[in-house]
């Protein structure tokens, strides 16, 4: 920003030099309120699984894996209709309790988010646990922080909340609240099932920015 108004004040005239720092100071504070008015709203359209075009199996903003990458060969990835709304959910089938089958998204995070929270809803219906991952088997989502460089910044992975290693009845809602790194600029999620059969249903994946830096 501080570069940005320098290139402004020498575009400028020097008669005019004079009007730079209302100009400026008009161009922050429409930044600032742009960004004020991200806290506490989704801004990830992309959570709700909808195709990105008509006849696709491909949920728009998503990486689906390679089928035929080995470690991820076993898993069955599809678009659901959710009653008759027309939307959809996504679903994973895994006939095997060994290996994974991972779908990813990179999210570019707009500037200042000092906090956001991350949340998602799930029905899983784990068959059988592996054994070759005792820790992280089951399914559920995994956030990771990139800087400008596509560089993993450590310290702020993890979970949202806890792999589902269980079969629920009913959908279950998990969240976590992250500290945002000063130099991250994206989010990456992963919906991992790994080192388990059965298969899961998971819809509203969110992104909401809970604060911003002033």
């Amino acid at each position: 920003m501080r570069l940005f108004g320098k290139l402004l004040v020498k575009a400028l005239h020097p008669m005019k030099t004079l009007f730079t720092v209302p100009v400026l100071a008009l161009l922050l504070a429409h930044i600032a309120s742009a960004q004020s008015a991200l806290v506490n709203k989704n801004i990830f359209p992309e959570g709700t699984f909808d195709v990105s075009s008509e006849g696709s199996k491909t949920p728009s903003g998503w990486t689906l894996p390679d089928p035929h990458d080995k470690p991820y060969k076993a898993g069955f990835i599809a678009l659901v209709e959710k009653g008759t709304s027309g939307s959809k959910e996504l679903k994973i089938t895994r006939p095997e309790p060994t290996g994974a089958t991972m779908v990813g998204t990179k999210f570019p995070l707009p500037p200042k988010i000092e906090r956001l929270r991350i949340s998602f809803r799930i029905l899983a219906k784990i068959i059988e646990l592996g054994e070759d991952d005792p820790a992280g088997n089951g399914v559920g989502l995994y956030a990771r922080f990139y800087d400008a460089d596509n560089k993993a910044i450590p310290g702020v992975s993890g979970w949202v909340g806890s792999p589902s290693k269980t079969a629920d009845t009913e959908w279950q809602e998990h969240e976590q609240t992250y500290p945002v790194p000063v130099n991250a600029t994206v989010l990456e999620l992963h919906i991992i099932f790994r080192s388990a059969s059965g298969e899961v249903n998971l819809d509203d994946v969110q992104i909401v920015p809970l604060s911003i830096i002033k």
